[in-house]
C-alpha cells in the first residue's frame, strides 16, 4: 500500500500535541491558562482515532484471527514493556503496591476502563476504545454505506448515537457501579469510519457535511468554554462534561479533515516523518514517565526549559529502546501469523 504522507504528517502533529499537552499539565501551576489550553490540545488524541478509522474505512479484513493477533500484539506488547519499566521505576521510588501494579497491568492490556487503581497510566484509557473498535471492525466492514440514501444514512447515524447515549445513561442510573464505554468517545472512531466509508475524503460530496461540522464546531467551542470554565449559567458539571466530549469529538474530526486537505502540498517523506511513523506510538506510551508523572524530569533542574529539553530527550531515546524490545517480543507472534 502506498504511504499517505498527509497521514504521516497528521500523526506527527498529534504526537506533538499530546506531548505538549502533558508538559503544560505538568507546569500548569505556573499559569492556570495552561489548563484550558490542554483541553484543546487533546484534539490530537481525537485525530489519532480519526487516523485509524480513516485507514480502515476502505480496507477489507479477510483473515480475522491473524488480524486480531497482529493488531493486539502491535498495540499491547509495547504498552506492557512501558508498563513494566514504569512499575520498576515506581518500585524503586517506593510508591507502589500490589493493587496499583494490577491496575497498571490491566491498563497495559487495554482494560484501564475497568481498572480501579490505574493512576500511573492516565494516558492509556484510549486502548480500551481502540481495541473495542478493532474487535467490531471485521463485522461492521460488511455494512454497505455508499448505496444507502443520504437521508437513511444520516438518520441511522443520528438515531444510533442518541439511542446509545440514552441507553448508557439509563444503565448507569439503574445499575450503579457498572463502567460503560463513552458513546461520545466511541463516536471518534465510528463517525469517521462510516463517513469515509461512504464519502471520498477528496471528493465534493463530503463537503456539505464538513462545512456543517465546521460551523457547529466554531459555534460550540466558545459556548462549551463558557460552560466549562465559568459557572455563570449553573448547568450541572456532568452534563457540561458530556457536551464537552461531543464538542471535542466533532472538532477533532473536523480538524482532521481540514488538515488532511490542507497538507496536500506535503510531498517529501522526510526523516522527521519517518521517525514519527516508526516511534510515535512508543513516544505516546513512554513520555508521561519523564513528563507527566511524579517521576517527571521537568523540575529536576533549576532552568525549566532545560528540564523540558532533558525530558524530551529521555522520551525519544526511551521510545527507540521500547520499539526495539517490542520488535523482539513480537517475533513469535509474527511467526504464528505467517504459518
Amino acid at each position: 500500500m502506498k504511504r499517505d504522507i498527509r497521514i504521516s504528517t497528521i500523526r506527527m502533529i498529534c504526537t506533538l500535541s499530546i506531548v505538549i499537552l502533558h508538559i503544560f499539565q505538568r507546569i500548569s501551576g505556573l499559569n492556570s491558562a495552561f489548563h484550558i489550553v490542554t483541553d484543546w490540545l487533546n484534539l490530537g488524541l481525537v485525530m489519532f482515532f480519526c487516523i485509524s478509522a480513516y485507514l480502515y474505512s476502505n480496507r477489507e479484513i479477510k483473515d480475522k484471527v491473524n488480524w486480531y493477533i497482529h493488531r493486539y500484539t502491535e498495540i499491547v506488547i509495547p504498552s506492557l514493556i512501558v508498563g513494566i519499566i514504569t512499575i520498576i521505576v515506581f518500585t524503586l521510588n517506593g510508591t507502589i503496591n500490589s493493587s496499583k501494579i494490577i491496575g497498571c497491568l490491566m491498563s497495559c492490556i487495554g482494560l484501564q476502563v475497568y481498572a480501579t487503581n490505574s493512576w500511573m497510566f492516565v494516558q492509556l484509557w484510549f486502548l480500551t476504545y481502540i481495541l473495542f473498535f478493532y474487535l467490531t471492525l471485521p463485522f461492521i466492514q460488511k455494512i454497505s454505506c455508499k448505496k444507502t440514501s443520504t437521508i437513511k444514512f444520516w438518520s441511522v447515524m443520528i438515531i444510533s448515537v442518541i439511542s446509545s447515549q440514552i441507553l448508557s445513561i439509563l444503565i448507569e442510573r439503574s445499575i450503579g457501579g457498572i463502567t460503560l464505554l463513552s458513546t461520545g468517545i466511541l463516536l471518534r472512531l465510528y463517525l469517521p469510519y462510516f463517513v469515509f466509508k461512504r464519502y471520498d475524503i477528496n471528493g465534493n460530496k463530503i463537503k456539505p457535511f464538513i462545512y456543517l461540522c465546521t460551523v457547529i464546531s466554531a459555534i460550540s467551542i466558545p459556548i462549551i468554554c463558557l460552560l466549562r470554565y465559568t459557572d455563570l449559567i449553573g448547568i450541572p458539571k456532568n452534563i457540561v462534561e458530556l457536551i464537552f466530549i461531543y464538542v471535542q469529538t466533532l472538532a477533532g474530526f473536523t480538524l482532521f479533515y481540514w488538515l488532511y486537505r490542507f497538507l496536500a502540498f506535503v510531498k517529501n517523506y522526510n526523516i522527521i516523518l519517518k521517525f514519527s511513523d516508526k516511534y510515535s506510538y512508543e513516544i505516546y506510551l513512554i513520555h508521561c514517565l519523564f513528563i507527566g508523572y511524579s517521576t517527571s524530569l521537568i523540575f529536576k533542574f533549576n532552568n525549566i526549559f532545560l528540564g523540558i529539553a532533558v525530558s524530551l530527550l529521555a522520551t525519544f531515546i526511551s521510545s527507540i529502546i521500547v520499539n526495539y524490545l517490542s520488535g523482539i517480543a513480537k517475533k513469535p507472534f509474527k511467526k504464528l501469523i505467517n504459518r
